[in-house]
């Protein structure tokens, strides 16, 4: 962590390579998608759910 930042993990993981997940235009995630997208960016970001509230 050169920067002293932390990057978000890959947040299509489980999504990316499911054609199922995905709108008829096969570029946007359909509502089905959207629970593991979700999942994928919380997990990452929940460790700083305290700074995230006092920025409001």
């Amino acid at each position: 962590m050169q920067e002293g930042i932390e990057l978000v993990p890959f947040f299509m993981s489980g999504v990316a390579s499911n054609p199922a997940l995905f709108q008829a235009d096969n570029i946007h995630p359909n509502e089905k998608a959207q629970a593991i997208l979700f999942k994928n960016v919380w997990g990452s970001m929940a460790p700083y759910q305290s700074i995230l509230n006092q920025q409001k």
